[in-house]
């Protein structure tokens, strides 16, 4: 593996505090090697804007599952969580972090303060990126490319929900 770090994933899937979250553990911990192939075959500057659609597609898995891998990778410091808010046009309004996400969905009226003005957050207005934190232990002697997908942000609210009833 390139990015040795990416076993934190699957440590984290196995500690028994956490892994009974993830129905799918076994297979998460499967797709570590194509995820490191994934991630090594990007530039540096495609790895602070990550989407697991994009994986989901690399590595023909189910969007949902691409995502519970993040983030599980999330919870194991390996990505950071970076959530857009968008309106209905698709206009970018700002970004939230994960904490003030899970503060507001908990919220009867579901309200966030974006550019100094409170808006109201509607599931489809969120979008889920990550960032990679760790840097590859060892570089291949050529990238391969990967083929390019239009990008198509994360939006299934209710994976996150679930996750985040897990975790409570």
């Amino acid at each position: 593996m390139y990015y040795q770090s990416l076993k934190t994933i699957s440590d984290y899937l196995t500690d028994k505090s956490n892994g009974a979250l993830y129905r799918d553990q076994k297979l998460l911990i499967g797709q570590l090697e194509k995820l490191d192939e994934w991630l090594i075959q990007k530039p540096e500057f495609k790895t602070i804007h990550l989407n697991p659609n994009d994986f989901a597609r690399y590595a023909a898995i189910r969007e949902e599952l691409a995502f519970e891998l993040f983030f599980a990778g999330y919870k194991a410091n390996v990505f950071e969580m970076m959530i857009e808010v968008r309106d209905f046009e698709d206009n970018y309004l700002g970004s939230i972090s994960f904490e003030k996400y899970e503060e507001v969905r908990l919220q009867d009226v579901r309200q966030v303060s974006l550019k100094g003005e409170q808006i109201r957050l509607d599931p489809e207005m969120v979008s889920f990126w990550f960032k990679l934190m760790i840097q590859p232990d060892e570089y291949p002697a050529s990238k391969s490319s990967v083929k390019e997908f239009p990008p198509k942000p994360f939006t299934n609210t209710n994976v996150v929900d679930e996750l985040l009833e897990w975790d409570d």
